[in-house]
């Protein structure tokens, strides 16, 4: 492994913290691989490479915020890590929570192409709000 590599596996390693959802046992054996690694190529601490979208902490939303948007329109959301998607219709919508940004994509005959890119989580309600389908409720007002 180079050097370039070990830095940048290491500042990855970083970032596995409980606020981002880490389990406390993963989050030690992040560490202590970070650790290692480290200390096996000297690493010293102030080279190793931070993630340059990283958010802001008091605006970035976690995936929780955008399932809960989903939920209010009965649609089901899927997510790993930092990324999520669902389906409205016959348009795909992938999530990217660390950038608060969603893509619109819809089929194409080479595939999906891009046909929307916002950020943020009102947007997102905004959009489903015109394109999810309606809710109807059977009980009586």
């Amino acid at each position: 492994m180079n050097r370039e590599a070990a830095l940048r596996k290491a500042g990855l390693l970083r970032r596995v913290v409980s606020e981002r959802g880490a389990t406390p046992a993963e989050f030690e054996t992040a560490t202590r691989l970070a650790q290692k690694l480290a200390d096996d190529l000297a690493l010293p601490e102030d080279e190793i490479i931070r993630r340059s979208h990283e958010p802001n902490p008091n605006t970035r939303r976690s995936w929780v915020y955008w399932e809960q948007a989903t939920s209010e329109f009965g649609i089901g959301m899927n997510h790993f890590g930092s990324h999520g998607n669902l389906r409205v219709g016959d348009a795909l919508i992938v999530i990217d929570f660390d950038r608060s940004q969603w893509t619109v994509k819809k089929p194409s005959p080479m595939g999906y192409r891009e046909v929307l890119c916002k950020t943020g989580l009102d947007s997102f309600r905004d959009f489903l709000r015109q394109h999810a389908p309606r809710r109807y409720s059977l009980g009586y007002a």
